[in-house]
Order: structure tokens, then sequence, then C-alpha cells
């Protein structure tokens, strides 16, 4: 069972990502939410980002967070990773637990560019002892080179998914790492 004191999902969901890549994200979410659900002390926070975060749970037990993403918005707008991940890392910077360890899941289809300053951001976290695992989730797309940089650059992990039933097997091996 997944040892992770937070969650934090953040979810593309600028235009491109309608259709069968944002099911296979809502997917993807519900399957980890579910198998999160069952695990104590656990916290979940959970944003989409288009030009901006969209956030729809914050700090939340397992089951709050899946009523909240019963709700979670599609705006279908352009996209930046640039303000996702320094959401994201606003969010690590309010953890004070020591020895936290902290999921961040990255789903995109990939056409947002990379993101230097933040992807070194993150690092330095690491580097003064935060302890964060990063996956990255490509979301039926073959633009992914860079969603793989920022995986490989933060010692992370990165997944293709193609459809739904692949985004529930990259979600459940996730949790089972």
């Amino acid at each position: 069972m997944c040892i992770r004191d937070s969650f934090i999902f953040m979810l593309d969901c600028s235009g491109s990502m309608a259709g069968a890549r944002w099911d296979s994200v809502v997917v993807g979410l519900f399957t980890c939410l579910k198998r999160i659900k069952r695990m104590v002390d656990v916290c979940v926070s959970a944003f989409t980002f288009d030009t901006k975060p969209n956030p729809f749970c914050r700090e939340r037990m397992p089951q709050q967070a899946i009523v909240n993403a019963e709700r979670m918005p599609f705006t279908g707008k352009g996209t930046n990773y640039v303000r996702a991940l320094e959401y994201a890392i606003s969010l690590i910077n309010k953890t004070r637990k020591e020895n936290h360890l902290l999921c961040l899941l990255f789903l995109s289809d990939g056409l947002g560019g990379y993101p230097v300053d933040q992807i070194e951001k993150l690092k330095a976290m690491r580097k003064k002892g935060k302890k964060i695992l990063f996956y990255t989730i490509a979301c039926v797309t073959d633009e992914e080179k860079d969603m793989m940089k920022m995986a490989t650059e933060l010692q992370g992990e990165h997944y293709k998914v193609t459809n739904e039933e692949a985004s529930r097997l990259v979600f459940s091996t996730i949790l089972n790492v």
C-alpha cells in the first residue's frame, strides 16, 4: 500500500484536452481517489489548469476529494504549465510536517512547453529535504517530450495513457509503488 501523506493532482483542462484526453484524466483521478480513500491520514489537493490554476479540492480527506472532483471544471482555454506548477509549489510550501511525503501527479497532453524555472524550484526543494515524488502522465498524445523531461529532471516517473483502461492501470501502478 502507498505510504504517501499528501497527493497533489494537477489536471490540464485546456482546449486540446477535450474528448478522450479529458476522459482519461477523469478516469485516472477517480481511480486514485477511490483507492486512496482507504488510507489513513492522507490529504488530497487537486486543481485543473488552463491559463491559470482552478482549485477544486484543497487539503481534503480522500472521500471529500471525490465529492469535490465530481464538480471539477473543464474550461477548454489555453495552457500554462508555469502557473500550474507555481500553484503546486505554493501548496508544497504550506506543508510543514516533518518527513512529509508529497506525491505530485501532473496530467496533460504535453502541449504546454517546458517550465524551466519551476522545475528548478522543485529540484531545490528536494535538495533542501522536501520529499517529493513526481509523476507525469501524458494523456492520449504523442507530444510528451517536455513531460518526459520534467519527470527525468525531478527523478520522477513518466507514463503514457492511450485510453480509459490504460489510465486505470497507470494509476493503480502508481499507488502500488
